[in-house]
C-alpha cells in the first residue's frame, strides 16, 4: 500500500492506514499523532483503507475471520448497514462501501481525538479519508462533509466501483 500511496502523493506524505491504526494501543497512537503534529509539522493527516485488503474480505464473506478486535468492528459495521449498503450488492461495491464506512468512522475518531488532546491548535490540521484500491490502482477521498459525521449517520448510496 505504501507504494501505492508514494506514487500518488510522493515520498513525503505520511499516511496511517486501518486496520494499522486500529492495532495500535492508545498510548501508542497518541505519541504517533503527536510526533507527526509536533516534530514533523504534519497539517494533514490521511487515514487509508484498502478496499481489497483480506479483513474487509473475511468480513463480506462471511469466512477466514479469526476474532480480531478490527475484525469485530468492521462486521459491526457490515451488520449495522447491512440493509441500507450491502444486501443484493455485488461484492466489490459491498467491499468499497465497508472499507469507506470504517474510513469515515475512524476520521471522525481522529479529529475527536486532536479537540480532546491538541485544543485550539487542532483546527489548523486536516484530517482525510481515503478508500483505496491497490489491485484497480484507484484512489477516493472521502468529501469532507462526510468525513466529519459518525457513520451512524452516513447516506448509502450506490457506487460504480
Amino acid at each position: 500500500m505504501e507504494a501505492f500511496l508514494q506514487s500518488r502523493f510522493g515520498v513525503d506524505a505520511f499516511f496511517l492506514s486501518y486496520p494499522g491504526a486500529s492495532l495500535l494501543q492508545a498510548e501508542d497512537f497518541d505519541s504517533v499523532i503527536n510526533y507527526l503534529i509536533t516534530e514533523e509539522s504534519i497539517r494533514t493527516i490521511y487515514l487509508v483503507n484498502d478496499a481489497d485488503c483480506r479483513f474487509i474480505k473475511s468480513v463480506i464473506e462471511k469466512k477466514g475471520m479469526n476474532g480480531l478486535p478490527h475484525e469485530q468492528a468492521l462486521e459491526e459495521l457490515y451488520i449495522e448497514h447491512y440493509f441500507s449498503c450491502f444486501k443484493d450488492r455485488p461484492s466489490a461495491e459491498q467491499q468499497f462501501k465497508l472499507a469507506e464506512l470504517n474510513v469515515n468512522e475512524q476520521v471522525a475518531r481522529v479529529i475527536s481525538y486532536l479537540g480532546f488532546t491538541h485544543g485550539s491548535q487542532a483546527t489548523s490540521i486536516e484530517v482525510k479519508g481515503l478508500v483505496a484500491n491497490k489491485k484497480a490502482r484507484t484512489l477516493k477521498e472521502i468529501e469532507k462533509d462526510k468525513s466529519a459525521r459518525s457513520a451512524l449517520n452516513f447516506t448509502c448510496f450506490s457506487l460504480k466501483v
